[in-house]
């Protein structure tokens, strides 16, 4: 806020052109000062502030598993208990973090309620955020009607982990139905169904396929986004328990 200093005079008050600077001369003594030295602890504040935001951001962008256990919360509104907490630092979760960095395919069988699937979501917002240049995908079998089905919702959810982190200030991000786009790292989001249509004519740098066993057309999709990622892209398929193209793949199965 601008401060501002009112002056007031009465209806019949007249001022002379002798009087006016003097009149001038007494509001700018009025107008407070600043102490250099408190001036200066300002700046040192900020240049601190700054720094203090510099070294979190590198440290962020050098492992996700700290942005995870520090910064992200999930969401589930079937817990009684509460519907949004801190992501959990458990080991097997930490397990998979360092597992995927390493392996740019992967798969992973899950169970239910495991938060296998908002790590995965946490985990493509960390290079939505903190690298430039990924054209991510996050696949369903289908795309949805609205953002509460299919891959729409995955993306309604990595907007939750964005618009809620608990201290970090994120870069800014355009959010629209079935895409994110982070300007600052030209990094993206976007929605996508299955079908080998859908990922032929794009080039995805991060694909995540979400319960991938129950894809009517998974072995076509798998096969169509391989290409898209064959240099240096990710492939991370996620399903719990159903026989078909997925286990074949998890099991070593196809000829």
């Amino acid at each position: 806020m601008i401060p501002y200093i009112k002056v007031d005079l009465d209806d019949n008050e007249v001022i002379s052109d002798q009087d006016f600077p003097d009149l001038l001369t007494g509001i700018s003594n009025t107008i407070p000062t600043i102490d250099p030295s408190i001036q200066e602890l300002r700046y040192r504040a900020k240049a601190g502030a700054l720094l203090e935001k510099k070294k979190q951001t590198s440290r962020y962008k050098a492992h996700p598993w700290p942005f995870l256990c520090e910064q992200v919360l999930t969401e589930d509104p079937h817990d009684n208990s509460g519907k949004i907490k801190p992501f959990p630092a458990l080991p097997y979760l930490e397990r998979i973090v360092n597992v995927w960095l390493v392996e740019r395919k992967l798969l992973v069988p899950k169970s239910r309620r495991m938060l296998v699937s908002w790590l995965f979501i946490s985990l493509h917002v960390w290079l939505l955020l903190f690298h430039e240049h990924e054209y991510i995908f996050f696949a369903a079998r289908k795309e949805g009607r609205d953002e509460s089905q299919g891959s729409l919702e995955l993306v309604k959810r990595a907007k939750f982990v964005i618009n809620n982190l608990r201290s970090y200030k994120p870069p800014f991000t355009e959010q629209k139905r079935g895409r994110i786009f982070c300007p600052s790292t030209s990094s993206q989001i976007v929605a996508v169904a299955e079908g080998a249509n859908q990922l032929r004519q794009l080039a995805a740098t991060a694909i995540f396929a979400d319960e991938f066993a129950f894809w009517e057309k998974a072995r076509e999709t798998f096969a169509a986004a391989m290409p898209t990622i064959e240099a240096s892209g990710r492939f991370t398929g996620v399903s719990s328990a159903n026989p078909g193209f997925f286990a074949d793949l998890v099991f070593d199965r196809l000829d």
